[in-house]
Parts: C-alpha cells; structure tokens; sequence
C-alpha cells in the first residue's frame, strides 16, 4: 500500500505540468484521479480560470457509475469491474446519472471504442465532466485526467477540440508513466 502511494504521489508530480498545459488551453478545471474497488479517488486538480469554477479536494471519492473519470475505470480497468458494479443496485446522485445496467453497459462500450468519457449533470446538476484513460509502466490503468466544468463552459455536445486536447493530454502522461507504446 505504500508502494502504491508513493507511486501515485510520484505520477502526480509528473503530471502537473501536463494538467498546467491543458487547463490554460480551455481555462476549466484539471483533475487526475485513481480509483479502488467501488470509487474514483480525486488525487490533485489544476484550479481552473473560467468566471465560474469547479473546486474538488483530493481524496474525494465518487461512485464508479456517476462520474465520467469512474466510466473510464469501468471501460479499461479490471475487466471484471463493471459486472461486479451491476450486483447490486446503482444509486443516482441527479435525474441524469446512469443506473439502469443495460444503459450503463452499452455507455461502457462508447468510451472503450472512442478511448474518452463525459457525464453531463450525472453526479452533480450544472456540472460536466470529460475524462481520458491514463495508464502506467505495466500497461495497466492508473487512472484518468478529467476535464471538469460548470455545463454552460462544457457542454454535453463535447467541442471535438476539447476532446483532442483531452486525449493528448492524457497520453502524455501515459508516456510519462512510461506506459507501452507511447514515447515520452
């Protein structure tokens, strides 16, 4: 277990010029994260420079299902993860969180073919969240990098742009990690 902290406290450092870069692209919110079993765990965030901004504290936990960084876990983590999720029943955090199973399968898939995730107003009304996968040395997930903002800012029709800057984000800090197939 402290390996693991050490581990993660170290990607974060490493990433922070990454999430530096990306919140002066759109002005929004960075957030890094990992997860456990049942959550995902908000490691650190880059303050946003939008007139309304989103502020979360590391160590925060969401449920897997409300949030789009916990569809990426679901989408690239432990294959297992996501049936496992389903047992029991899912909670809803808004009228827009996903806890119908089959719904919620079918989303899984979308961010597994298009590699990013968003969740409009699923955990909280106002708020929207993109995330892309990062992952480490092993080739496993480590976590994701989220975008996070008020709705008027990041609108659930994602700007293709945003989405790019996202994803290239995330890989570079997946290189950074020293991740299989990608170059630093």
């Amino acid at each position: 277990l402290g390996q693991k902290l050490v581990r993660q406290f170290a990607a974060v450092s490493l990433a922070r010029p990454v999430m530096e870069e990306l919140r002066d692209q759109g002005g929004q919110t960075i957030v890094i994260t990992t997860f456990t079993d049942n959550h995902v765990v908000v490691l650190d965030l880059v303050r946003g420079h939008s007139q309304l901004e989103i502020l979360l504290s590391s160590g925060t936990e969401y449920k897997l299902h409300t949030v789009a960084q916990g569809k990426i876990v679901l989408a690239f983590g432990t294959p297992t993860l996501l049936e496992r999720l389903l047992t029991r029943p899912l909670t809803a955090c808004t009228p827009h969180t996903i806890i119908d199973a089959d719904r919620l399968r079918a989303e899984i898939e979308i961010v597994r073919k298009r590699r990013w995730a968003e969740a409009p107003e699923e955990v909280f009304m106002g708020v929207n969240a993109l995330a892309a996968p990062i992952f480490h040395s092993g080739g496993e997930l480590f976590g994701s990098l989220a975008i996070v903002g008020s709705i008027h800012f990041l609108p659930a029709q994602a700007n293709p742009s945003t989405v790019d800057q996202l994803k290239n984000a995330a890989d570079k800090i997946s290189a950074i990690l020293g991740a299989p197939g990608t170059a630093a």
